[in-house]
This record gives structure tokens, sequence and C-alpha cells, in this order.
């Protein structure tokens, strides 16, 4: 009868001093000989042999199930690391595959010599100066780039990743056909990006390339500004149709490089359609504010908060009030709400006012999520009949 053959046994090579021995034995000998790096050497080790994945982010420690749950680990909680591995793209000029923006950049920069690519990186106090800082580089570069992505980590806003303005979004780069519809998006790649970091402190810090492959600039191709938006939102909440908001900041904004200047109707008609919607969606809101609001049907007067509740047995501080204290008062411009006596009448007016505070708090916090609200910040006000009248002379 013949006896089973031996299993194999596994010999492996120590990757530091190169001694070779089998699997246990390598285990023991790099946790014990080899300090901190032969005992991460040993933990991977194990995790492969359990087909596990430990990400290797420092300080992170998370350890996946699967190759599939650490692409998905990546993918969420380290955008910046994740985007070289799993963000492929083709070269706009030779086809050549790379993995990340910054490669294209480089790529482009050293094999086909466009000087322009160069990434660069600068650092904001706040979110508003970084606005401003790209609507100056819209005038100054010809450049503006459109969302393409955020990384959300713990339900916080960290990392946004910008493309330009000229390339197709992502759920159009592969179509066969061309879309039908109008877009000054004309390619699927450019060097051209814009990467936003959100610090806890409030700083953004961002990394950047203003150089175009395979694309022409043009200001007349940019999108719309919020500033630029703003201005024509003024002009038509002042009841000018299409037209004439077109002819009047074509010739206020005079300046070639501005988007301003190449303004057409349908960019107009396009901001038109914003602020009808956001109009509607106000007054849905403010209906069903006044609903709540009639909610509390009977008005109260100032002679019934100063009766005594007919349910109490005992006297309240309101009776202690006299003719006189009622005329005093009632010379006197505002009561201070501390000066309130403390019987129940006074304590459902309290509660009351509370209630009302409330709902207008609520209100608020809707007019805010409205979409396009960022139309109505910072608007620039322009005194429209003096500037109507100087364009009609």
């Amino acid at each position: 009868m013949r006896k089973p053959p031996r299993p194999q046994i596994k010999i492996r090579q120590c990757r530091f001093c190169e001694r070779w021995m089998d699997q246990n034995t390598l285990l023991d000998h790099l946790q014990t000989l080899h300090g901190e790096d032969g005992i991460e050497e040993a933990e991977k080790m194990l995790l492969a042999k359990e087909k596990k994945v430990k990400c290797e982010v420092r300080h992170c420690g998370y350890i996946a199930k699967s190759e599939y749950d650490y692409k998905v680990h990546m993918r969420k909680t380290h955008f910046l690391m994740d985007e070289r591995k799993y963000r492929h793209m083709n070269c706009p000029l030779c086809a050549k595959s790379l993995n990340a923006q910054e490669d294209l950049v480089e790529h482009c920069r050293v094999v086909h010599e466009v000087k322009d690519c160069v990434i660069q990186a600068r650092t904001f106090k706040d979110a508003y100066e970084c606005e401003m800082w790209k609507e100056s580089v819209a005038k100054t570069h010809c450049t503006a780039w459109l969302i393409n992505g955020r990384s959300n980590v713990n339900g916080n806003l960290q990392v946004a990743y910008y493309r330009c303005s000229r390339v197709f979004k992502k759920r159009y780069r592969w179509r066969s056909e061309p879309r039908k519809s109008p877009t000054v998006a004309i390619v699927n790649y450019c060097t051209s990006f814009l990467k936003e970091m959100y610090a806890h402190d409030g700083t953004v810090t961002v990394k950047y390339c203003l150089g175009h492959v395979n694309h022409d600039v043009s200001p007349a191709n940019l999108p719309l500004s919020n500033s630029d938006k703003a201005v024509i939102a003024n002009y038509l909440r002042q009841g000018f149709d299409a037209e004439v908001v077109r002819e009047v900041i074509r010739r206020e904004f005079t300046d070639p490089r501005t988007k301003l200047h190449y303004l057409t109707t349908n960019d107009i008609k396009k901001i038109l359609s914003n602020l009808a919607s956001s109009q509607r969606r106000l007054e849905e809101i403010v209906g069903t504010s006044d609903e709540s609001i009639r909610e509390f049907s009977e008005p109260i007067s100032a002679s019934a908060l100063l009766q005594a509740p007919s349910d109490s047995s005992e006297g309240s501080a309101c009776d202690d009030i006299g003719d006189e204290a009622i005329n005093d008062r009632s010379s006197e411009s505002d009561i201070p709400a501390e000066s309130l006596p403390g019987c129940a009448s006074c304590a459902k007016l309290t509660e009351r006012v509370a209630e009302l505070e409330a709902i207008v708090k609520k209100l608020n916090s809707k007019v805010l999520e409205l979409e396009g609200a960022h139309l109505y910040d910072r608007v620039i006000k322009v005194d429209s009949d003096s500037l109507v009248k100087q364009e009609m002379s």
C-alpha cells in the first residue's frame, strides 16, 4: 500500500536578509529579528494568507475583507490616494492610458513638451476667498472649472474635484453619438483641473493646472460665474426682458476678456428660468408656513392677558396690577419680557411667541436651501433708473 505523498512545504525568502525558510519559520523570523519592519511584513503575509488587505494609509489601520472592500474603503475615505489607482484617463494627444489627472499633466509636459502643463498649489483663508480667486482666473487665464465630484468623510465635505469647463461630464464621455443639445464641452480629457481640499480650520488648499490641450480657449465659451449671474438676475428682477438685458450688459461690459461681453439671450433665459423656479418654491414654503401660523386660531388681547384665569382657584400675580399700573405701562413703548408677571396667561403668551420664532427659523432655513440661492448672495446693487437713462441717451 502506497503512502500518501507528503505535503509540499512552501519555501520563502526573507526580503531583509535573503535567507530561505518555510513560511511558519519565516513569520517567527521576521517578528523576532527585523524589528517593526519585520512585524509589518509578517502581518502582510498573514493577511494575504487570509485574502485580506490592510489599508496602507498612515494612521488608518483599516483591514478590508476583500479587494473590493479595499477599493470601496479607499474611494470613500481616502479620495486622494484612491484617485491614482482608480481614475483612468487617456491622453488627448496620443491616447496613452494614464492613472490620474496629475499623471496626464506630467505626461503632456514631458512627452509632448507643453510648457503650460504645470501643477501649482495655493492656500486661501476661507471658501469665499477661493471663489473670488477662481473668478479672477477666468478673466486673466480664460479658464473655468466645473464640479466633477466630491469626497465626503463623516458627512463633511473634504475634497472637491473640478474639471475643465470644455470637458464633457463623466456620464457623456463614452457616448457613441454626440449630444443633440448645445454645449460648450468638446473634448473628453484636458490637462486643466482644480482640486480643493478643505481643512477643519476653514482654510482651503487648491492644486490646479492652467494649461489646456486639444482645444482652444475663449471667454465666449466660459460658463457664467456667480457674480455674472447676480448682475443678470438684478436686471431681470427689475422687469427687463432678455433682449434689453443683453444689450445693456454687453454695452456696459466692454472688456473682451469677460464672459458678459459675449452674453447671449439663451444665457439670460436660463437665469430667468432659475429665478422663476426659485420664486415658485419660495411661495410654496411661505404658503406652508402661513398654514402653520393659522393653527393659532384665536388672538390674545391685552385685556384678556390682564384677566385672571377662570380655572384658577388661587390669585395670580396679575391680580395685583391696578389701573394706575396699566396707565403707566401704556405710556411706555416697549415692555421687557422679564417684567411680565409669572401668571398662566403670560406663560401662554411666551409659549406662543416661542412657537412663532421656531416657524420663522424653519422658514429661513428652507429659503437658504433653495436651488440657485447663491444668485441672491452678494447681489450687485445697480441704480437701474440712472443706468437705463444713460443707455437710452
